[in-house]
């Protein structure tokens, strides 16, 4: 499904190095779009994107759209198991972890 929506790193590897690159971008930009300006929105009005999106990007600011990028990845991963178990958004699951 990550793969799908083009939100998981390019991997260079080559015999023992592992090298984790930028998302491959593969898949419906429609998407990918979508899943980023909502991690913007979420930001403003959700506890746990706003705690994930600072501890991603360390209070720099080069790393904003990686930061980003992760928290549209996570919600897209919860998406996905709420339609898998058939289940509704629970606010107290998302809680940030301190």
């Amino acid at each position: 499904m990550f793969a799908y929506a083009g939100l998981i790193p390019q991997q260079y590897q080559s015999g023992q190095p592992n090298r984790l690159g930028k998302i491959t971008k593969r898949g419906p930009r429609l998407l990918r779009t979508a899943l980023v300006e909502v991690a913007w929105l979420m930001l403003r009005y959700n506890d746990w994107a706003a705690v994930t999106y600072a501890r991603i990007s360390g209070g720099q600011k080069t790393r904003k759209k990686i930061a980003i990028v992760a928290v549209a990845r996570k919600l897209l991963m919860r998406c996905w198991a709420m339609l898998l178990h058939n289940q509704p958004w629970n606010p107290e699951l998302a809680q940030p972890t301190t």
